[in-house]
């Protein structure tokens, strides 16, 4: 499998490591972010006209200062006590918000959160990328040996590379959004070369 042919693969394992394998640390971008963009930021997050009670969640040095956030310690987490409370009149995201509630899961990955240091990250955007050391595994290509690294600490295997008329289906789809035709399909299956994919690619996005 070339590294092109591998980009579902990889969103299938992230996914699936999401699921079913906790991570090692939580961290802000990946894990927290996402919870309080969609539960929190509305009321608390960076619109001055909408903010409530002063309060940013999307700041560190005001969640720490305003007792939201007390690092090391998610049971003097003011954020923690208003998304556990059953008073109707304490709990956030309040119900005329029409925001949905924190379910138990998200809950526990922010107490998590919370008691590792409750650290903070730039968007994902402005952070360097890093170096990736490339396993010594068995594989077609750099990321199919990340790929098959993963997927063995989850006893699982890579599946075998799609036959050529499938493949030009899911990148013609991909590319274009309209069906090979038969021609196409023809002339692919009979290009031997080691390059057929990706002269295939880049004639689609021409």
């Amino acid at each position: 499998m070339s590294g092109k042919h591998t980009i579902l693969a990889v969103l299938v394992v992230i996914s699936s490591g999401a699921v079913h394998a906790a991570p090692a640390k939580v961290e802000f971008n990946r894990d927290i972010r996402p919870i309080l963009s969609d539960k929190c930021f509305f009321c608390h997050g960076p619109d001055a006209k909408k903010r409530e009670a002063d309060l940013r969640l999307d700041v560190r040095s005001v969640a720490v200062e305003m007792k939201a956030i007390v690092p090391g310690d998610p049971a003097k987490s003011g954020i923690i006590d208003r998304v556990t409370t059953t008073d109707a009149d304490d709990h956030m995201p309040p119900a005329k918000s029409k925001l949905p509630v924190m379910t138990p899961a998200e809950i526990e990955i922010l107490q998590r959160w919370i008691a590792e240091g409750a650290e903070y990250q730039e968007h994902w955007a402005f952070i360097p990328l890093k170096p990736v050391e490339i396993p010594s595994v068995k594989a077609a290509s750099p990321m199919d040996a990340i790929i098959v690294e993963a997927l063995a600490k989850r006893n699982l295997k890579q599946q075998p590379e799609a036959d050529k008329p499938t493949l030009i289906r899911r990148v013609s789809f991909d590319l274009t959004g309209l069906p090979p035709t038969p021609q196409e399909i023809e002339a692919f299956v009979s290009d031997t070369s080691p390059d057929a994919y990706e002269k295939l690619a880049d004639c689609l996005l021409k």
